[in-house]
């Protein structure tokens, strides 16, 4: 997995590097098929922005915080992410899940169907 840090009117040092790659590596339980995360790193006056753009089996999830901390920004905003990619996780899981049962229930009306014009033939 590819993680790129970027900083805007921000220079990247390298504890704060080593902090987002930290929160990075933890983003790879949630999903194996994660090609690309970028941090974009912003300081705007007093506000410190965070913004985790990560690309998902073609899919691309975002988050963006703003806080008066770097790291804190960087906490939420991994968090948000965190979230969608558990969401993102449960959907593919849950969509299988109905495919099945989407099928059984074809099975079934069909049987019933068969037993219905055969009372009425008879």
């Amino acid at each position: 997995m590819d993680v790129l840090i970027t900083g805007r009117h921000l220079e990247v040092t390298s504890a704060l590097r080593k902090y987002v790659e930290n929160r990075a590596k933890k983003l790879e339980k949630y999903t194996s098929k994660a090609t690309h995360i970028t941090f974009t790193l912003k300081v705007e006056k007093y506000r410190h922005l965070a913004e985790v753009l990560v690309k998902v089996n073609g899919s691309i999830l975002q988050s963006e915080e703003e806080t008066d901390a770097m790291y804190a920004s960087v906490d939420k905003a991994t968090a948000k992410i965190e979230r969608q990619l558990k969401k993102h996780k449960e959907k593919l899981r849950n969509h299988r899940v109905q495919q099945d049962i989407f099928i059984e229930e074809n099975v079934d009306s069909r049987s019933d169907f068969q037993e219905g014009r055969e009372k009425k033939e008879a």
